[in-house]
């Protein structure tokens, strides 16, 4: 037992010395709200947006640009078929902005819901 309880200590004090503040950025207006966190890979952020008492779980690949250093990001919706919410997300050091659409079916093209100011949450 009390091994275990060492060894829980010291797991706990190790994860919270690796993981430093979590870098998230905000973007919302008075409708839709997107909120993006990173992870360990800096090219792949996970998101909430929240609208209408709607919480959807997304999925952001992203890519640096080497000129600008700014993170450019495509975020789904975390599910398969037709209908899905995405958001075109581009990130500064400290603002951003990012653009939310629905999926429409075939062949229509997604329907812009939004425009949304981003910034960094400290």
């Amino acid at each position: 037992m009390k091994n275990s309880v060492l060894f829980c200590s010291a797991m706990i004090s190790l994860i919270s010395m690796a993981s430093p503040e979590e870098e998230v950025f905000v973007c919302q207006n008075d409708h839709y709200r997107l909120v993006v966190r990173e992870t360990a890979v800096v090219t792949y952020r996970v998101a909430t947006l929240s609208f209408s008492d709607r919480n959807l779980s997304l999925k952001c690949q992203g890519e640096i640009d080497p000129k600008t250093q700014n993170l450019s990001f495509m975020c789904e919706e975390d599910r398969a078929g037709d209908g899905r919410y995405l958001a075109g997300v581009v990130l500064s050091s400290e603002k951003g902005n990012a653009q939310i659409v629905h999926e429409q079916m075939y062949p229509l093209p997604p329907r812009v819901l939004a425009n949304l100011e981003c910034s960094r949450q400290h």
